[in-house]
């Protein structure tokens, strides 16, 4: 398969796959910034706290938790398209029917589904897009994909700020779902994943719709190896394997191929919710506590979600470079540190600045960390692994509202930044202690055996490389004539 898919390359195909894809990752990254739109709105309007604020995102975030893990597995059992287009219509109903909510507890409900359906949205729309692609062109593809995240965020700041000062937040809400319907239409017309079919032995499928993603592309079948009756087959001698759902599958995530990335990944996405919640859910309430106006805060907003899209591209290229593994607890420091310079600085200009650079910092770890996670699961386990990191990531995000709103009451918006500057900063030092793979320029894996022979061999290596030092220093440190001497 992965011989015919770079023969096939890059061509139509994939640019009609990553529009497709785009607009469910955009519709994902919408969702997650829209409370923080409602929350000046909600504490006028409906006279709430703090604290009943803080429910809002907090619903959202079960709910998303809850999704991650529900869509992601059953993704791994059922397959990749057919997950696909239910979470997307699970987001439009709900979605919509929150520009309806009369209260509070209501409209946690609803956003509580809303959370629930993006969940599957962010577990499978990089899966589905990564399993697609070849070897040589998969990480700059994805990173292009990563651009949308940044896109519907800025477009959500523009939604909010044209509709909300003159019509109002429920007309915003219903607003924002026009993403998600576009992708619930056109998501009928993708096929599935080639590399899953294999993996469940219906091969004659997998083979008709690598055959579509050739002649799309304008390639005959007989120049990329689909002609007559050649068989259509995984790598190293992979064949079918049995699915598990349940609790058994997501425990699968912690054999010994795999754990370190579990445990490793965990931290990243705990950092980046940390730093994501502080730089996106809160920051319009922290910038209206520093004295901005309106005006002021769409417009910080707006250019911080601008900001996002050249860290991709930083990001895109540091990773081709130097590799995905050390750019994640990178970004994490990068990201503490513009929190600090947060606390510091003074100026409208500044303080435009510093929201920039966090927001950049934050996109560039959410960048190299789809594109890792993508790479680094084998096929067997990458929905749920996909799902189960985001969801880990969602559930350690469920307490900062409520965490924030505490320290806010009892110690202010300075003891607030720097509780979570240091949260993000013990996520980097974890991140880079746990993480040991290496996934850039590596075909993807379908198994954890092969995976578990990965490690091994990289521990090998490591091994043997320290025998080679400690007896290149045991040589430098013997004394000449020592050996004669004895």
């Amino acid at each position: 398969l992965d011989e015919v898919l770079a023969n096939i390359g890059i061509g139509w195909f994939h640019v009609w796959l990553l529009l497709l894809c785009g607009f469910g990752f955009s519709a994902a990254a919408m969702e997650v910034v829209v409370t923080s739109f409602l929350f000046p709105e909600l504490r006028e309007s409906w006279e709430l706290s703090e604290y009943a604020l803080g429910m809002l995102p907090i619903a959202t975030s079960f709910g998303s938790t809850l999704g991650e893990l529900f869509w992601g597995p059953l993704a791994d059992f059922w397959g990749r398209r057919i997950v696909f287009l239910q979470s997307t219509v699970v987001v439009v109903v709900f979605g919509l029917l929150s520009a309806f909510a009369p209260g509070i507890n209501t409209l946690m409900f609803l956003r509580f589904w809303v959370g629930f359906g993006y969940g599957g949205n962010i577990a499978i729309d990089l899966v589905m897009f990564t399993e697609m692609l070849p070897t040589k062109h998969r990480g700059i593809m994805l990173f292009a994909l990563s651009c949308f995240w940044p896109l519907g965020q800025f477009f959500t700041t523009l939604l909010a700020w044209c509709i909300i000062p003159v019509y109002g937040w429920r007309y915003f809400l219903a607003a924002v779902v026009l993403p998600s319907l576009v992708a619930a239409v056109l998501r009928p017309l993708m096929p599935e994943s080639p590399r899953w079919l294999l993996l469940h032995g219906e091969a004659a499928a997998a083979k008709e719709v690598c055959c579509q993603i050739a002649t799309t592309n304008g390639k005959l079948l007989e120049e990329v190896g689909l002609a007559g009756g050649q068989e259509l087959r995984l790598g190293h001698g992979v064949e079918k394997v049995e699915s598990i759902a349940g609790l058994a599958q997501v425990m699968r995530l912690f054999d010994t191929g795999v754990w370190r990335t579990t445990c490793g990944l965990f931290f990243v996405i705990s950092g980046l919710g940390f730093g994501g919640y502080m730089s996106g859910t809160f920051m319009p309430s922290l910038l209206a506590m520093r004295g901005a106006s309106d005006d002021e805060i769409y417009q910080t907003l707006a250019l911080s979600t601008l900001a996002q899209l050249p860290w991709i591209l930083v990001a895109a290229v540091f990773s081709a470079r130097l590799g995905r593994r050390i750019m994640l607890p990178a970004a994490l420091l990068l990201s503490a540190v513009a929190m600090i310079l947060f606390m510091v600085v003074h100026g409208a200009h500044a303080v435009t600045f510093v929201v920039c650079l966090q927001q950049g910092a934050m996109e560039f770890g959410y960048a190299v960390m789809h594109v890792y996670i993508a790479e680094a699961y084998p096929t067997n386990l990458r929905g749920t692994g996909m799902g189960f990191v985001s969801a880990l990531g969602s559930f350690s995000s469920i307490a900062v509202p409520m965490l924030a709103a505490w320290l806010l009451e009892h110690a202010g918006k300075l003891a607030l930044s720097k509780v979570t500057a240091g949260l993000v900063l013990a996520c980097a030092l974890a991140t880079g202690m746990l993480l040991e793979v290496e996934t850039k320029d590596r075909d993807l894996q379908d198994t954890e055996t092969q995976s578990q022979k990965e490690v091994k061999e990289h521990m090998e290596d490591k091994d043997a490389a320290t025998l080679d030092n400690a007896s290149a220093t045991t040589a430098i440190r013997r004394r000449p004539g020592a050996d004669v001497e004895a």
